[in-house]
């Protein structure tokens, strides 16, 4: 357990000339979850609890210990001096530090660490522990690695939001010139025509283009008729009408069935043992 610890406290030397407000606060709490783990605190010792270990069955292809995510993701501490203390569940890939002649293949665990940590100072964070285990974390992307129900709203995020709020904002703006000009058309009764570049995105016109009838095709049905003052040739036509746009949700639905085929086999794979999830069941 000194070990461990010294491990731990080791790497805020390595990161003290951060001067970053959560870089700091995320040192401080795992100090407090490491100090309390050797002090036997219960809210320590559940949180490091859900922590994943080595995987059992790596050479069969099982190389991911997802732990116990629930009980990181729920997990909540009021600290006395540091405040809340929130689960954060990243899964993490890890490696042998010192290959022997028989080569372990890199496997993933997952880890509880605090809320307020960022995914990107996870590896610097935890480097130092794993070394005394004869492990590595190797350089990985640490995008979408990490759980928590604390928000860290990113730059992509904000351009996603802003991009369908302008886009809203457009739709609504183009519907009401398209209703006032509507409205206008129709209390003066005179034609008014509206720019196009105007109701482009309008809900009104888009709608009426989007279920308008339209004629397909004709079927003409002759009938000759006879009589002694002469020869009489009735017409009769018949219109076939079309909802247009359910050609377009047929292409949608068979798209979906093709897609859904092609991956419907992988959800009867078992999570383990990848490497024979071909394999014939005779």
């Amino acid at each position: 357990m000194k070990t461990f610890l010294i491990a731990i406290f080791s790497l805020f030397l390595m990161v003290q000339g951060n001067d970053d407000t959560n870089l700091q606060l995320c040192k401080e709490q795992l100090e407090a979850l490491f100090k309390g783990i050797e002090n036997h605190e219960p809210w320590a010792i559940i949180m490091y609890d859900s922590w994943g270990d080595r995987p059992s069955g790596i050479y069969s292809g099982n190389v991911v210990d997802f732990g116990n995510f629930e009980q990181c993701y729920n997990f909540l501490h009021n600290h006395s001096v540091l405040g809340k203390i929130q689960g954060q569940n990243c899964l993490i890939p890890v490696k042998r530090k010192n290959e022997t002649t028989l080569t372990v293949p890199e496997y993933r665990i997952s880890v509880c660490v605090p809320g307020i940590c960022s995914p990107d100072h996870i590896r610097t964070l935890l480097q130092p522990y794993f070394e005394t285990k004869g492990l590595l974390i190797p350089v990985y992307d640490p995008i979408n690695t990490c759980e928590t129900k604390i928000e860290h709203f990113s730059i992509l995020f904000w351009i996603t939001i802003s991009f369908f709020i302008i886009f809203i904002a457009i739709v609504l703006i183009s519907t009401i010139y398209d209703a006032i000009i509507h409205h206008l058309a129709i209390n003066s009764k005179a034609i008014i025509k509206p720019r196009a570049s105007l109701i482009s995105f309008s809900i009104y016109t888009n709608m009426k283009q989007v279920f308008n009838y339209r004629d397909n095709r004709k079927q003409i049905i002759s009938v000759a008729t006879s009589a002694n003052v002469g020869t009489t040739t009735t017409t009769t036509t018949k219109t076939f009408t079309n909802l247009n746009c359910l050609n377009g949700l047929r292409v949608l639905s068979t798209l979906w069935v093709i897609y859904q085929h092609t991956y419907y086999m992988q959800l009867s794979f078992p999570l383990i043992n990848e490497n024979y999830k071909y394999r014939s069941s005779c």
